[in-house]
């Protein structure tokens, strides 16, 4: 599990520039995708780079179902959801996300920015037709939970 410790003095900047850069790129599963690249990404602007954890699985699944497969080889948990749990520790409510923390759609990770959740656009999350690169949704949208980074 990510040790509890001060973000990084420049986080602010180090995430606007990692959403500014990835705004219009396209899913791709296990390079840009809600776990590898958002999630991890956020961490690393967030925590530093002593925080990745996307080694085990970037380029290693082509799906949903093999990362759900590839995330019980490596981490032994069942969901996405309780991946970030085992990484970041348990979760908040919603109300209480910060900038910069993790959020879910479904089963999509996002994080909490300006006052939304930013997610990565794929053909369909959740039921909602997405369009490529990151997509802007409510917070009365999210699950109750989120995850702090």
């Amino acid at each position: 599990m990510i040790k509890r410790v001060k973000r990084h003095p420049d986080w602010q900047n180090r995430l606007a520039a990692l959403l500014t850069d990835k705004d219009k790129d396209p899913h791709e599963w296990s390079t840009w995708d809600c776990a590898v690249g958002l999630a991890c990404g956020v961490v690393v602007a967030v925590r530093g780079d002593d925080y990745d954890f996307s080694q085990d699985y970037a380029g290693t699944y082509d799906s949903y179902e093999t990362a759900l497969i590839r995330i019980s080889e490596v981490d032994g948990v069942d969901s996405v959801r309780a991946l970030v749990r085992k990484k970041l520790g348990p979760s908040c409510h919603i109300a209480s996300a910060r900038q910069g923390d993790l959020v879910m759609f479904g089963p999509a990770l996002g994080v909490m920015y300006a006052g939304s959740g930013y997610f990565i656009g794929c053909e369909e999350i959740h039921g909602v037709q997405a369009k490529a690169g990151l997509i802007r949704l409510p917070i009365s949208d999210l699950s109750k939970r989120a995850f702090r980074v």
